[in-house]
């Protein structure tokens, strides 16, 4: 999937301008997301990370981004370091909740 890291410090960066915090969760919800769009927090950050995917996987950095494609980009980087994340469903919509450990 990455030719090389996302690193780690430019994400947690960019989740906690953005996202919720309790403890030692970043929680992404979709007004986070709405929220890092308005704030233009991505165009960035995604630039950033368009180099660190291998060529055949870029598709997911360059295409129009959505609630969904944005955490599926998350849930690759945090697979790639040692983050646990899992998708909690509540209604119609989905959340992310990112686990940093130190």
């Amino acid at each position: 999937m990455f030719a090389e890291q996302v690193p780690s410090e430019v994400v947690l960066e960019l989740l906690e301008k953005c996202c919720e915090t309790s403890e030692n969760t970043l929680v992404v919800t979709e007004t986070s997301f709405k929220k890092m769009l308005f704030h233009k927090y991505h165009t960035a950050f995604l630039a950033l990370c368009l180099p660190c995917y291998r060529r055949c996987h870029r598709h997911y950095v360059t295409r129009p981004l959505t609630y969904s494609s944005w955490l599926t980009i998350l849930r690759q980087i945090c697979q790639s370091h040692e983050f646990t994340c899992h998708i909690v469903r509540k209604g119609g919509s989905s959340e992310l909740h990112m686990v940093v450990t130190d």
